[in-house]
């Protein structure tokens, strides 16, 4: 029988591979939208808080930790999502992550660890 503990790693690529999003698909374009505006509610509110105009209610910390979920969600989601490269569609995991790391990914890091610490 080999169910056995070799099952999973065996499967690991497989899984992946159907967990995988074309970079233009109807989720992608519905999380990249969700995405757009919590940065719009960030790019209002943030500047806002720091000049002390704005006082942090319990609404605001609701959708702040909204926004904080969707982003730390957003960024395993970017090593499985499909990418252009030279026109072509890429959608293998390790063509995705040389270019996710190479391009946005200590951005989207960086901007994840602050938040946190914002919060």
């Amino acid at each position: 029988d080999r169910s056995g503990s070799e099952g999973p790693v065996r499967c690991w690529p497989a899984c992946l591979a159907r967990l995988m999003v074309h970079p233009e698909s109807r989720v992608r374009l519905a999380w990249v939208s969700l995405g757009a505006l919590l940065l719009a509610f960030d790019l209002v509110t943030l500047p806002l808080q720091v000049s002390t105009l704005m006082t942090s209610g319990r609404l605001l910390q609701s959708l702040q930790m909204v926004a904080l979920a969707y982003w730390l969600i957003d960024l395993p989601i970017s090593f499985l999502t499909g990418v252009y490269d030279g026109g072509v569609v890429v959608m293998k995991l390790a063509g995705i992550v040389r270019k996710y790391v190479r391009g946005w990914f200590l951005s989207d890091l960086g901007l994840v660890i602050v938040d946190i610490f914002a919060i």
